[in-house]
């Protein structure tokens, strides 16, 4: 495994990395969020002299065997990348990469698989 310089990962929750995956600078894996509605996500009721004032949930990250990861990714909580699959540089990933696949962008979609690529040589 390979993690370059710089990179932040907020384990509020499990984050499993396999072998062979490569993770390039200033990558960010975040496994904690805060709920969307303001009912859940702020203590309203909260003591005075408690200095929790709102709701942090987490969701674990899976990065499979044989990943790369680009510079500058993001990945968010309760999300898988999958075996071998590359994530370009700057993506957001706010969903699981399947297998063997090559992923960018922001929200962050599979746009080549490796099979299709192997079928064209």
């Amino acid at each position: 495994m390979i993690i370059g310089p710089n990179c932040t990962f907020i384990d509020n929750e499990k984050i499993t990395i396999g072998s062979s995956v490569m993770i390039a600078p200033n990558v960010q894996i975040y496994t904690s969020y805060h709920p969307i509605l303001p009912e859940d996500r702020y203590i309203y009721d909260r003591a005075e002299n408690d200095p929790v004032y709102f709701r942090t949930c987490a969701d674990a990250v899976e990065i499979k065997y044989g990943a790369l990861l680009g510079g500058g990714v993001i990945i968010l909580p309760d999300v898988t990348i999958g075996k071998n699959s590359i994530v370009g540089a700057g993506s957001v990933v706010t969903r699981s990469i399947p297998d063997g696949c090559v992923a960018v962008g922001n929200p962050c979609i599979p746009v080549k698989f490796f099979d299709d690529i192997r079928r064209t040589c």
